[in-house]
């Protein structure tokens, strides 16, 4: 079970749930990786399907490109700040 999405990387998660903006399909892509896990290791840490990993994860003109809600988006922001904040740190480099 994750904790609350809210208090894992403290103001910018807040921030970006609350302005309900998230970075670009690609950018999610991007910081997926640098974390090294994969699109079914993040599903698992999420709890929704791969499937939707990788839909959130497509330009927005793909016809199988969806946006998470509700819940799920708070807990993908949360996972994507935590993966700018590591990299920001210096704990994640781009290969």
């Amino acid at each position: 079970m994750l904790p609350d999405p809210l208090t894992i990387c403290g103001v910018d998660v807040v921030r970006e749930v609350q302005e309900r903006r998230l970075s670009s399909p690609a950018d999610r892509k991007r910081l997926r990786e640098l974390t090294g896990l994969t699109r079914i290791e993040v599903a698992e840490l999420l709890d929704v399907s791969r499937q939707a990993v990788y839909a959130w994860e497509l330009q927005p003109d793909h016809r199988d490109a969806r946006e998470p809600t509700g819940d799920y988006r708070k807990r993908y922001a949360a996972f994507l700040a935590e993966a700018r904040r590591a990299m920001a740190a210096g704990e994640l480099t781009d290969v």
